[in-house]
C-alpha cells in the first residue's frame, strides 16, 4: 500500500508540547482522547486503532482503604 511520503520536522515528547506544535501549524499529532485541546485545533477520532486500556494497580493484600474503592468505582463508571 502506498501513501504519502512523510518527513519528520520535529520530534517531541509530552502531550502539551505536541498539541502546541499542532496549534503552531508544524504538523499533526496523535494523542489520547483525554488530552485537552484548544478550540484552535481540530480533533478527529482515529478509526481502526486499538482500544486504550487503563488499569488500577494496587497491592494484593492491601489494607482496606475507601479512597481506592472510590477510585475503582469512578474508573469503571467513566473510563471504559
Amino acid at each position: 500500500m502506498r501513501g504519502p511520503h512523510w518527513s519528520v520536522a520535529v520530534e517531541a515528547e509530552g502531550r502539551v508540547l505536541l498539541v502546541r506544535f499542532v496549534r503552531m501549524g508544524i504538523g499533526p499529532a496523535v494523542v489520547n482522547g483525554f488530552v485537552r485541546t484548544p478550540a484552535a485545533v481540530r480533533t478527529v477520532p482515529g478509526k481502526d486503532l486499538p482500544p486504550i486500556r487503563y488499569y488500577l494497580v494496587i497491592r494484593r493484600n492491601r489494607p482496606a482503604d475507601n479512597r481506592l474503592d472510590m477510585l475503582r468505582t469512578l474508573l469503571t463508571r467513566f473510563v471504559v
